[in-house]
């Protein structure tokens, strides 16, 4: 792969890191809440056993580490319920720094955690929740290491939250969010909780960091896809628009660079690495998606019916009936690289009746219509009253669509054992040079058949014989005879 790709394609990605930002949030709680075990949970990296950072200032107990799209930012040192007064002056002073720095470097919510087994929730705590409050810094509080069985939490868990909702404390839903951060080996109990711990963070957080929060978390894999989508739709419309303009050169040159800043931006989104296999991949594919093809799909379209039938007794018929009309819509088409791709407009009705033989049932109908006006005029004399008309063209286009599913189900007897059946074809031949030049006729009835049907002769079946040899059950006397019919 030409070198030039690869630095382009690492350059673009270090820009979409960039605009993407990173997402800070702070973690407070008691020594042996489990801090460590959530957090490795939620964004699916050893962030606490790998290192503690760095301390936001010099001799500061307020220690960051920061790993691409996350910041997370805890004390060492100092214990809540033992040194609040020193902690809470120490947060006081670097978030009063951080807030002149760049929205990517302040605090953008705070996690405290507390252990739903422990039964107890000191008044420190709560005032360190609202000190926390009084900085502007929305909080979550987590009741972790919670025990459920048959989606019922311990009951200790759930007077420790009532008492803790109680207290009124400042934060988000007023109420606790409680979890289980990793799978109990021993006892089987999965993992919960934290589906909905991200939802209420992407809340309480800025929108601008709502992109690097998406990036940060490993729970919310469809936040991760609907981002991507977004990000893959704007791509497109922006190639489409590229495609589209008259410039005298390559439309690769306008789309190549498109398609590697949304590769960059995916692999941002789902924290791939940017190794050199990872790169060929993503690059191969931004160039095979610049080329412009056109893939054809066929659809289906016109009137299709999908029907089971069950005769209960005394004759009456269940039916189960799925029918669909649809149709070409070129009102609604799109044009790409040249190639008109209409739309298609489908109506569906789905339903099961119960009718008896004869017996009809409307279930489904459709009144549509559509108005369309076009006014094309020279600008300001098309607008002068009566001479306008002279320089104005106007047209007006109703279209109605009536559309009544009725069901209506017939019971058919079958041939009893020797009938024979006549197939349509019985009583129609092509047409011979005759017919077919001077009368017009591409097909006629069978002379034999009009023989018949007049009262001739002839007696016995004839047309096409389906079933059992019936020659042995007629009578001699009534054997057919064999004539010719001019």
């Amino acid at each position: 792969m030409p070198d030039w790709f690869t630095e382009s394609f690492r350059a673009e990605f270090d820009r979409q890191a960039a605009a993407i930002g990173r997402f800070n949030l702070a973690i407070f709680g008691k020594t042996g809440t489990g801090k460590s075990t959530l957090i490795n949970a939620v964004f699916g990296t050893e962030v606490a056993k790998t290192g503690i950072g760095e301390p936001v200032t010099q001799g500061s107990h307020l220690y960051v580490d920061r790993r691409g799209t996350l910041g997370i930012f805890d004390t060492r040192g100092l214990e809540i319920g033992r040194d609040d007064g020193a902690l809470i002056r120490e947060l006081k002073d670097v978030i009063k720094g951080l807030r002149k720095k760049p929205l990517s470097e302040q605090i953008h919510c705070a996690w405290y955690c507390v252990r739903g087994m422990d039964r107890r929730f000191e008044e420190a705590e709560a005032k360190f929740i609202r000190a926390l409050a009084e900085l502007d810094i929305p909080v979550l509080l987590v009741l972790t290491q919670v025990p459920r069985r048959d989606n019922q939490f311990h009951p200790d868990a759930v007077s420790l939250a009532h008492h803790i909702e109680s207290l009124h404390l400042p934060i988000l839903g007023g109420r606790p969010f409680m979890t289980y951060a990793m799978r109990d080996q021993f006892s089987g109990q999965p993992p919960y909780g934290l589906s909905e711990l991200v939802h209420a963070t992407f809340q309480a957080v800025p929108e601008a960091v709502q992109a690097a929060l998406v990036a940060a978390q490993r729970v919310d894999l469809d936040a991760k896809a609907r981002a991507a989508q977004g990000f893959i739709g704007a791509t497109v419309t922006a190639s489409a628009a590229a495609a589209a303009s008259p410039i005298p050169f390559s439309d690769a040159a306008l789309l190549v660079p498109l398609q590697l800043a949304m590769m960059a931006r995916i692999a941002q989104l789902y924290g791939m690495g940017v190794d050199k296999a990872g790169i060929a991949a993503v690059a191969s594919t931004a160039v095979a998606g610049a080329l412009p093809t056109v893939t054809i799909e066929f659809k289906k379209f016109g009137v299709e019916l999908a029907f089971v039938p069950t005769v209960l007794s005394r004759g009456v018929i269940n039916l189960r009936v799925e029918p669909s009309v649809s149709e070409l819509d070129f009102t609604n088409a799109v044009t790409i690289a040249g190639t008109v791709i209409p739309a298609l407009s489908r109506r569906d009705a789905r339903t099961t009746v119960e009718l008896r033989d004869g017996q009809s049932f409307a279930i489904a109908g459709l009144l549509q219509t559509r108005n369309r006006q076009d006014v094309s005029q020279v600008p300001w004399i098309g607008s002068v009253p009566v001479l306008g008309a002279l320089f104005r063209s106007s047209s007006y286009q109703q279209q109605e669509t009536d559309l009544v599913i009725i069901v209506t189900p017939r019971l058919v007897a079958p041939a009893a054992p020797g009938q024979t059946l006549a197939s349509p074809l019985d009583s129609r031949m092509p047409a011979n040079d005759v017919d077919f030049f001077l009368n017009g006729q591409m097909e006629v009835r069978k002379r034999y058949n009009d023989y018949v049907s007049s009262g001739g002769a002839i007696k016995g079946p004839y047309g096409h014989m389906i079933g059992p040899d019936v020659r042995t059950s007629v009578p001699v006397s009534d054997q057919p005879v064999v004539k010719t019919l001019n």
